[in-house]
């Protein structure tokens, strides 16, 4: 095991999930020298969505000349690409290096405190000149709300994590909303337009900007929600046409990414199947699909079947999802596989002409999928 491995072996075990994080981070901060008040920051929320528009937002600035620091989560396929600066990923010795000076601030740290920390870090460290930063959990206490951003932006808001957010859009909103900070600017996709939060921006004296218009799908709703961000950033960045318009077409892996005969889609919640559902009903009207799906406890996976059974010639689920624990009855034909390698393996050599594979759920899955599609 090299020492990167044992790095993650220690902090994949504290991934604990928990909702008053802001005090511990901010007290580690202040030993560090308050590392996240060195750059001029964008803070980014949203129940769907966030990440795309926080790459397409960073991929502009990066376009226009500036030294751009980006953190997202959760990675795909490497720790690494949860920290990046111009599209580069931070280096493994880096990680390292932050992780044992972290360690030794007697503060208590979860899994995504410690990544945050190490973000915040590294981009001091590297003078950047501005960070693109996405929430991890919510908004009001997530760890990166420690930020005192120039835009935020909140992308959408659906039911997701509802036993950490609350059980209804009024109280996840809620939480949301912690992310506007008075007079400063918000940007709210069409999604988003809460009565809670257009009353928390007016209380802040936040100007609020609305995307007007919901677009037919996801990734053009993303866009929106990109180009309107930049627009308000103008005033303190100069943006090229260009530099936007290559920015906002930037998108990361595994959103509705079609690679061979698969489509790979990281819908893990109930608004994100909806739109999963939207895009393959209207861009492959002539077809039925295969779905592979692996989806974490905790999630409304009820919801989630009900939006993709009707278009569901045959649903591969992986046996780590609780889908046992359901009491749904499926409408079309579904089968439990030991792993996503199995689940892609049989999924791939039984679909006809007609069908296309799609894999959804779990991002963490996505990885597996590809290399194993690969092999069969």
């Amino acid at each position: 095991m090299t020492q990167f491995d044992e790095f993650l072996r220690e902090i994949f075990a504290l991934r604990t999930q928990k909702k008053d994080t802001i005090g511990p981070i901010r007290a580690s901060l202040k030993k560090l020298g308050n590392p996240h008040l060195a750059y001029p920051t964008i803070h980014v929320a949203g129940t769907n969505g966030k990440g795309q528009v926080c790459t397409k937002i960073a991929a502009a600035l990066t376009k226009s000349g500036y030294t751009t620091s980006l953190f997202t989560s959760p990675h795909l396929f490497d720790y690494e690409e949860r920290i990046q600066i111009d599209g580069r990923m931070i280096s493994k010795d880096k990680v390292l290096q932050l992780y044992e000076q972290i360690k030794r601030l007697d503060a208590p740290r979860n899994f995504f405190q410690i990544t945050t920390l190490i973000a915040f870090c590294y981009f001091a460290e590297e003078n950047v000149d501005v960070a693109v930063i996405e929430a991890g959990l919510g908004g009001l206490y997530d760890s990166t709300n420690v930020v005192t951003p120039l835009l935020s932006v909140i992308t959408s808001i659906g039911f997701d994590h509802t036993d950490m957010l609350g059980e209804t859009i009024e109280e996840i909103a809620f939480q949301k909303a912690g992310v506007i900070k008075p007079k400063t600017p918000v940007v709210l996709g069409p999604s988003s337009q809460q009565p809670l939060l257009l009353s928390r921006a007016e209380k802040l004296s936040a100007p609020a900007y609305l995307v007007e218009e919901k677009p037919q799908f996801p990734w053009e709703e993303n866009r929106a929600i990109a180009k309107k961000a930049l627009g308000v950033l103008s005033t303190h960045f100069t943006l090229s046409k260009e530099a936007i318009t290559q920015g906002i077409d930037t998108s990361p892996r595994c959103r509705f990414e079609k690679r061979g005969d698969v489509i790979y889609d990281v819908a893990h919640n109930v608004p994100g199947f909806a739109r999963l559902k939207s895009a393959l009903s209207h861009l492959y009207p002539n077809y039925t699909f295969r779905f592979v799906v692996g989806i974490a406890k905790g999630k409304d996976l009820k919801g989630c079947l009900k939006e993709i059974e009707t278009i569901a010639s045959h649903i591969h689920y992986i046996e780590t999802s609780p889908f046992a624990e359901c009491g749904y009855q499926f409408s079309c034909s579904v089968s439990k596989e030991q792993s996503i390698e199995k689940g892609m393996e049989a999924a791939l050599k039984t679909r006809s002409n007609t069908e296309i594979v799609v894999v959804s759920g779990s991002f963490l899955l996505m990885k597996r999928a590809i290399d194993q599609a690969s092999k069969v």
